[in-house]
């Protein structure tokens, strides 16, 4: 099955990775911030399991002065994002995809809940789509 690993915010997973081929999100947390946490998932068999295991954890509140530190401000993410737009074949400037569209969508999602689902990986842009239109 390989080593998984996940960067989540409540429910929402932001980002992937298994077998070594993952972000390293360790920079984020703090040693203090090492914790038991529930993973809920689905095997190889397509059974739900839930299983307790040690990661790193803290609330996201707790974290926007770090993030701040390490880069991750609003102006960088809006950076990130029309550059993803631009390499995509997309405008920036179209309204139906704007960085202030997405954000508010963003900011609106209840991350114990996400309304979306996916079962693979989808092309940039359908996503925040989705989202959006949601």
């Amino acid at each position: 099955m390989g080593s998984v690993i996940t960067l989540r915010i409540g429910n929402l997973e932001v980002d992937w990775g298994k077998n070594g081929l993952s972000t390293d999100h360790g920079p984020l947390f703090k040693l203090e911030d090492e914790t038991m946490v529930e993973y809920d998932y689905i095997n190889e068999f397509g059974e739900h399991l839930k299983e307790t295991k040690e990661a790193s954890s803290r609330p996201l509140r707790g974290m926007v002065g770090r993030l701040a530190l390490l880069g991750y401000t609003l102006s960088a993410a809006n950076r990130e994002y029309s550059e993803l737009l631009r390499r995509n074949g997309l405008s920036p400037d179209d309204p139906s995809i704007s960085f202030e569209r997405f954000l508010d969508a963003v900011k609106t999602m209840d991350v114990s809940n996400p309304s979306f689902t996916y079962e693979s990986e989808y092309d940039f842009g359908e996503l925040g789509r989705q989202m959006t239109n949601g």
